[in-house]
């Protein structure tokens, strides 16, 4: 699985361009509010101005004039925020985040994670990358992404998390380090954390995680990349187990957190 994606769904999606291009639809579905794009030249002039942002043109084939608009308020007014993680034994986890998780924001996380957007990693990335360079996270010299299963990854066909990794090492020109691994049951499926409270987050984690022995991190300054945090459990898991292994920091970067 080269960046993220895997070859079924790459091979899926180069087929359904191929056939968009070979049988043109004049009226093409926003894939977010699922209105009307009536006016694709029209919406494409609108995001090609030399101060707009670089993920709106690779999103104005998919997206309405309307939630490109909605795009760009959220980049320029994202509500960071920075907490701390205090994990057992006194270590304390500094944890930014880009945006508030709102209603436009959960929308556009359904359509990147379950709908196959994913031209909407660069608008993520984006924010990451602004959070990154504008806070006062201690330095780090990889970057860590929070694993999905391998079932789970199959069955959307990406690793989302791995693209926003993918698109902020590009950025930072820091390397990835898959140092960690999820973990299913016995029956092959893991809960979704976002369907559990605090406290059955807490208990669900604590094996739910593991550590690939194949990527050594001892002395590394790290920084753990998730899309959306909400308690912090499964940072505080994740930062244990690199911990564990050696890290000499670790700190988180989230695109969301649920407050």
């Amino acid at each position: 699985m080269r960046r993220g994606v895997t070859l079924p769904f790459a091979v899926r999606r180069g087929w359904q361009e191929a056939l968009n291009w070979i049988f043109p639809n004049d009226e093409d579905i926003c894939r977010i509010c699922t209105r009307p794009i009536h006016s694709r030249s029209g919406s494409v002039q609108a995001v090609k101005s030399s101060d707009s942002p670089a993920f709106l043109p690779q999103l104005s084939d998919a997206l309405c004039p309307f939630c490109l608009q909605e795009l760009q308020l959220c980049a320029s007014a994202g509500r960071s925020e920075h907490i701390q993680l205090r994990l057992p034994g006194g270590r304390t986890v500094p944890v930014a985040s880009c945006i508030q998780y709102d209603a436009f924001i959960r929308t556009l996380f359904r359509s990147f994670k379950y709908d196959g957007l994913m031209e909407l990693a660069p608008f993520f990335g984006h924010l990451l990358v602004r959070r990154l360079h504008g806070d006062s996270l201690p330095h780090t010299d990889c970057i860590v992404p929070v694993p999905t299963t391998l079932e789970r990854t199959r069955k959307r066909g990406y690793d989302h998390v791995q693209l926003l990794a993918a698109h902020l090492s590009s950025q930072t020109r820091q390397p990835i380090r898959r140092a960690l691994v999820r973990l299913t049951d016995e029956r092959g499926f893991t809960q979704s954390q976002s369907a559990k409270n605090a406290v059955e987050r807490r208990r669900g984690l604590e094996r739910v995680y593991t550590l690939n022995r194949q990527v050594p991190i001892r002395g590394c300054r790290i920084l753990l990349i998730d899309d959306i945090a909400t308690t912090g459990a499964t940072l505080a898991a994740c930062s244990e187990k690199l911990y564990l292994a050696g890290a000499q920091n670790v700190c988180a970067l989230v695109v969301a957190r649920v407050r």
